[in-house]
């Protein structure tokens, strides 16, 4: 999302800096042309040696900003931090510079501090330590990110979940959604589709992966005996994964693939007859989108924001609640389909995705945060 919007706003004439703890190249690659990245160094959030030096790496970004706007050439800037821990440093900014304008864009309240779910997810010990230590990190969270003088979020269920734990005013907070490269994300005429599962996902318990895995054993019982299911990603709990698809006898079922290049789960979902996400509450579930833009239909949970994508529609299945059977029959609901219906199913995914560009919700960001800076119509600020 970084990416893709600040290489918009930057071909709209802005300039964008990116200030974040390491910049890949790996990831940024061309984008590194015409956006500025300042690697502050350090570690993740997820090391202890991290909040150790907090407070020191707040004023290194800091340091950064106000040597950004001291060669802006009186350009406005406007703050624009999103996941954390980059609110709680556009926090801090926000109170050593008022001057400057601040928008967050807030992908969810942090699921470690703010999510009973989320946190129980978690493997031992992480778990005690994110239940133990929330209660004062929910403090803090809520103290600084009220600094913010306007909240972008990206599914109305993640707006009125924002609002609840922030206590945002509603014309405070507004809802952009998160958009998909069309030219990358696309079907592929010359695929043969298989009777392929494909799931997407960072392999926590929260994800619910290993419920995945036994309704493939469901459907494997039924007769099924063609169905595949394709996992892509890692996390804490992928050796569970592994041992649930152990324990139903399907490994032939089931390949985990670990990480893959773009390019290659773009080919699994354009193969695949359906993609599936099982965690609920997803604040927007933007692989929800990109499978749709291959022509891929969807099955995945009644709640958050995969229910404003698919609801009401021929290209998702909702199920309500974290079944095994549920998810067993909205799959097969796909996977028997006759070529036909599936081809107008495929086409209406197509259909829906297109509803959701970069494009569209880079226009709706650069509003917003030109919007906040006041007598900001006569120039293009400093985005940062």
């Amino acid at each position: 999302m970084v990416l893709e919007t600040a290489r918009r706003l930057a071909d709209c004439g802005h300039q964008v800096h990116v200030v974040c703890i390491w910049a890949d190249s790996a990831i940024v690659g061309q984008v590194g042309d015409r956006i500025q990245f300042h690697q502050i160094g350090g570690t993740l959030s997820s090391s202890i040696w991290f909040w150790i030096r907090f407070n020191h790496t707040c004023r290194q970004v800091l340091k950064v900003v106000d040597a950004i706007t001291a060669t802006a050439d009186g350009m406005k800037t406007v703050l624009f931090p999103q996941v954390f821990p980059a609110n709680w440093w556009g926090a801090f900014i926000a109170r050593y510079r008022p001057q400057f304008a601040s928008v967050w864009y807030c992908q969810e309240p942090s699921a470690f501090i703010h999510s009973s779910v989320w946190k129980r997810s978690l493997p031992w010990p992480k778990n005690w330590i994110a239940i133990l230590i929330s209660p004062l990190m929910a403090w803090l969270d809520r103290r600084r990110c009220r600094r913010f003088s306007r909240v972008l979020v990206n599914s109305e269920f993640s707006r009125r979940n924002v609002i609840q734990v922030y206590g945002f005013p509603d014309q405070a907070c507004r809802t952009a959604y998160l958009g998909v490269d069309h030219q990358r994300f696309k079907p592929d005429s010359s695929a043969i589709r298989k009777p392929w599962v494909c799931v997407i996902a960072k392999i926590t318990r929260f994800k619910n992966v290993d419920v995945i895995v036994k309704a493939i054993a469901e459907m494997v019982r039924r007769g099924l005996t063609g169905v595949h299911l394709h996992v892509i990603g890692v996390g804490d709990a992928l050796e569970e994964c592994r041992h649930t698809a152990e324990a139903d006898s399907i490994t032939e079922h089931v390949t985990f693939h670990g990480r893959l290049g773009d390019d290659r789960v773009v080919e699994l979902l354009q193969q695949s007859r359906v993609f599936c996400l099982a965690s609920a509450d997803e604040p927007f579930g933007l692989v929800v989108v990109e499978a749709l833009a291959c022509g891929t239909p969807v099955v995945a949970m009644d709640s958050g924001g995969p229910r404003e994508i698919l609801y009401d529609l021929p290209c998702g299945k909702l199920c309500s609640s974290v079944d095994v059977t549920q998810i067993a029959n909205a799959l097969e609901h796909f996977l028997t389909m006759n070529k036909e219906t599936f081809a107008t199913v495929s086409d209406a995914a197509t259909q829906r995705a297109k509803g959701f560009s970069w494009d569209n919700a880079t226009q709706q960001i650069e509003d917003e945060l030109m919007q906040a800076i006041a007598g900001a119509g006569l120039q293009k600020p400093v985005l940062g």
